[in-house]
């Protein structure tokens, strides 16, 4: 029993991991796109080589959740 409940626990994490992973590249792309509609490209730029920026533009934009 507590083999079968060890492996529901894995296949639940990799449930997780795959579903945030996929909901992560999804905000990406929803602030590449809202960047680019507003011609914000340089930003797009430097929010790939600065995770801080990244934050501050995810926030302005709606798309963070703490």
């Amino acid at each position: 029993m507590c083999q079968a409940i060890e492996e529901l626990k894995r296949e639940s994490e990799a449930f997780g991991e795959v579903r945030g992973e996929a909901r992560g590249k999804d905000i990406i792309t929803m602030l590449i796109g809202k960047l680019h509609s507003r011609n914000r490209d340089e930003d797009v730029w430097k929010a790939s080589s600065d995770p801080e920026y990244l934050n501050q533009l995810l926030k302005e934009f709606g798309l963070y959740k703490e």
